[in-house]
């Protein structure tokens, strides 16, 4: 009886260093599909990233009609990317003279003085620290045919001047007065660390033209979910079982002795 309690009493001593409890920010991706930017259906993917690094599709699929979903950050990401293109029907096709591929991604850099260096927040901490109920962000696609846009969106930037949401924008050299905080270009995002204090650390070939809103995303804090490692679900479980088998083994010795 004393090991299964001092076993019980090690996991839960054990929960603490082995749960990862955050206050999950909540994102609700809304997108209205319009037959005339589209023939055929919108692909979506998102993806939670880490420094601009790819770590976890969070969702794909495409959608004929207006779609609305709502999802978790996970506790690694920093940034957040937004993928959308027109596709016509086919797996990997995209529509010639139709809108094609369009990245939007979200992140709040900021520089750490100590380091000497540029930093992305991390996004559960900041939306919970910063965001008192609501936020509401542009989706962003280009009006020129068979292009790539990239769009950076600076969380931090938004909160303190939100955009303003109308059917197209007129950007102009990676920037638009009503889109603060967006940085628009033709290029992948890069992401500098090490940039000087005075700059950015993120960076793309500036785009100039027209562009039109897609869809809207609302990010706003979460509750504190508890999320166990895959580590620490395999050390409780071990526990248990551990537990479980000592006492299946030693009810069988008294079992036996008693015959």
């Amino acid at each position: 009886m004393r090991r299964i309690i001092g076993i019980l009493v090690l996991a839960v001593l054990l929960s603490p260093v082995i749960a990862d409890t955050s206050n999950a920010a909540n994102w609700d991706w809304e997108v209205t599909y319009d037959t005339a930017d589209c023939p055929g259906p919108w692909h979506g993917i998102v993806y939670f990233t880490r420094n601009c690094q790819l770590m976890e599709k969070l969702w794909e699929g495409d959608f004929y009609f207006p779609l609305n979903f709502w999802f978790f950050t996970p506790s690694f990401a920093n940034d957040i990317l937004f993928v959308h293109y027109c596709k016509c029907g086919l797996p990997e096709c995209s529509c010639p003279g139709y809108t094609n591929r369009a990245l939007s991604k979200m992140a709040i850099p900021s520089y750490v003085w100590p380091l000497s260096q540029w930093t992305l927040e991390d996004l559960n901490t900041w939306v919970d620290d910063n965001v008192p109920d609501s936020m509401e962000l542009v989706i962003l696609q280009d009006s020129v045919p068979d292009i790539a846009l990239y769009v950076l969106m600076d969380l931090g930037v938004s909160l303190a001047n939100p955009p303003v949401f109308k059917e197209s924008y007129i950007v102009t050299n990676g920037t638009c007065p009503d889109l603060p905080g967006y940085l628009i270009g033709t290029t992948e995002i890069v992401y500098d660390s090490l940039a000087p204090s005075s700059g950015y650390p993120l960076s793309t070939t500036p785009f100039s033209g027209e562009v039109k809103q897609h869809s809207k995303v609302t990010v706003r804090p979460g509750d504190p979910i508890p999320t166990l490692t895959e580590w620490g679900l395999i050390i409780f479980a071990l526990l248990v079982m551990g537990c479980m088998a000592w006492v299946f083994v030693r009810q069988r010795r008294r079992a036996t002795v008693s015959i």
